[in-house]
């Protein structure tokens, strides 16, 4: 897709979303979610032994590998719920996140889902 923040302004980009959500009544009766905090500093709770402890804890290797690359064992038998294979994320291609590669955008992505 274009990049569309050099291409368009705000109200333009925003304009489809609004529009898009109007086919789902339940749009119309939604609140507003109030966005979660995030530490503005995150060096006090940084510890790659606990990340490594986590990912195997979480069992992540099993799609994302023990590299990271997003080919683990699982990763060949992922789905969507019409069937169609799903890619693993590669940890290793940062530029790829959706949401953001900082820190507190990867945080906020392990936080939110």
């Amino acid at each position: 897709m274009p990049p569309w923040q050099y291409l368009l302004n705000d109200n333009d980009r925003w304009a489809p979303v609004d529009y898009v959500k109007t086919f789902n009544a339940r749009f119309a009766t939604a609140r507003p979610l109030t966005p979660m905090p995030l530490p503005q500093s995150l060096g006090s709770s940084r510890s790659i032994e606990r990340g490594r402890d986590a990912y195997a804890r979480m069992q992540c290797a099993k799609c994302h590998g023990d590299d990271g690359r997003g080919v683990g064992p699982s990763s060949s038998a992922m789905v969507d719920a019409t069937g169609r294979h799903v890619n693993a994320r590669d940890f290793t291609q940062p530029a790829a996140f959706r949401t953001g590669w900082t820190e507190r955008e990867i945080v906020r992505t392990l936080e939110t889902g």
